[in-house]
């Protein structure tokens, strides 16, 4: 159970390397997770996306000074 684990978050981590050191130096820099009203997601940032069952991409959360 804890090989699949960190086999899950190794695969998480090494996909979405790109979101995860963008936000870790907004954060940094005093940017906080604020919710935002569901949208498309901008596709020149790097963002997590929630995909519906239809195929629809959206993102909920943003990083906000």
């Amino acid at each position: 159970m804890i090989a699949i684990l960190l086999a899950f978050t190794t695969l998480f981590a090494v996909d979405n390397a790109e979101f995860i050191a963008t936000s870790n130096q907004q954060l940094s820099e005093g940017y906080n997770w604020q919710k935002i009203e569901c949208r498309t997601p901008n596709e020149d940032l790097p963002s997590i996306k929630i995909t519906t069952p239809i195929g629809n991409d959206y993102v909920c959360w943003k990083l906000k000074k």
